[in-house]
């Protein structure tokens, strides 16, 4: 098996923004010298040896990306077995992204299948850990694998990636259709982003457009290679702006501006007073001990909710959180591109709220000014 493994090579897929037209990952595909991984991994469970394939597999993809030094989000497949497992994979995983140069938070780890026989509460708690540590996380083949709906609600992804075999029944499948329209649905109340996988066809491109999907990956846009994306060069999908990326994108944290915080306890007549007396702040991010952002105020909006009728009399001595909004953050290590995706994909009232940067610890930065 230890022989098979190691004569694995990988592929690269980017992902790209229905948004911008531009990528904002790369997913690191395994493929061995004969047969499919799949039956790889079937191989190993059987033999009890799932984990130690699954990162001898995560690790090979690092090292496979390394020679790149893309600062675009890796994405990394992992079953929901080694998840629930971290005590077992955080060692090896964390060496394999030092010798590369890779940091926790430029790594989407893509949870999928087998889920039966994994403890839920083991599963939820291993997903907790890596999202600790600053791993980005993501849930992989929804439709068709066997992900528990529960997991969607429970574990909080970034992500949900839509099984190609689902979206291949699209235009002309109307309960896939219905289908992909609820889990669209989902995401919107919950904030995760969807992710439509497998796209090879224009009609499948204008369908998952239409639902509002946007991130999209296949065949259509760029099918695996064996390298990834030259660094210089723009890239750009249907009617998105040309954007660069690799090392000619800049990082979030070269728009970065000091914030205007307050206890996260603080009073509405506190945060009144905080955006009358400094230097006209565009908003207010609450904090909590440990500097992470628990939530933030747009100056708009709260002064309007503070000035009208009985505004000050209804709110002036509660809490400010009455008033606010949850934070809408992005790690320091981002890149511009995932930057303009996740402003051009929340819902207009907050399209001009400022985005909080947040270290690997999830503490406060500073703030980019949209």
């Amino acid at each position: 098996m230890e022989a098979a493994v190691g004569q694995v090579s990988f592929a690269f897929q980017p992902l790209y923004s229905l948004h911008t037209g531009g990528l904002v990952g790369v997913e690191a595909l395994a493929r061995p010298a004969s047969g499919k991984i799949r039956e790889l991994l079937r191989y190993a469970r059987q033999k009890g040896r799932l984990v130690a394939v699954d990162l001898a597999l995560a690790a090979g993809a690092i090292k496979a990306d390394a020679p790149y030094e893309t600062l675009l989000p890796l994405h990394l497949n992992l079953t929901a077995l080694s998840a629930a497992a971290p005590q077992l994979v955080l060692d090896s995983l964390s060496r394999a992204l030092g010798d590369s140069g890779r940091r926790p938070g430029e790594i989407v780890l893509e949870i999928g299948s087998p889920f039966q026989g994994v403890s839920p509460k083991a599963l939820l708690a291993g997903l907790r850990r890596f999202g600790e540590l600053g791993f980005r996380l993501a849930l992989d083949n929804l439709g068709y694998g066997d992900i528990p709906l529960n997991l969607l609600a429970d574990a909080g992804p970034e992500l949900i990636k839509l099984d190609r075999r689902t979206l291949s029944r699209l235009p002309g499948d109307l309960p896939a259709v219905a289908l992909v329209e609820a889990l669209v649905h989902f995401a919107a109340r919950t904030g995760l982003r969807l992710a439509a996988t497998g796209i090879e066809t224009g009609d499948q491109l204008a369908t998952v457009r239409e639902l509002g999907i946007s991130i999209v990956q296949g065949n259509l846009f760029a099918p695996p290679g064996t390298a990834l994306p030259a660094a210089e060069t723009g890239t750009r999908i249907g009617s998105g702006p040309a954007v660069p990326h690799g090392h000619a994108t800049p990082l979030v944290t070269d728009f970065l501006k000091p914030a205007a915080t307050l206890s996260a306890h603080a009073t509405c007549d506190e945060v009144r007073r905080t955006l009358l007396e400094q230097d006209a702040p565009t908003g207010i991010v609450g904090i909590d001990e440990a500097g992470r952002p628990v939530w933030s105020i747009n100056r708009t909006r709260f002064l309007l909710d503070l000035t009208g009728p009985f505004g000050h009399a209804l709110h002036a001595n509660r809490p400010a959180a009455r008033l606010a909004d949850p934070p809408r953050t992005i790690r320091a290590g981002a890149g511009a591109l995932e930057l303009l995706d996740l402003v051009t994909g929340i819902e207009t009232e907050r399209s001009g709220d400022d985005v909080i940067v947040v270290d690997p610890d999830g503490r406060c930065l500073g703030v980019v000014l949209v």
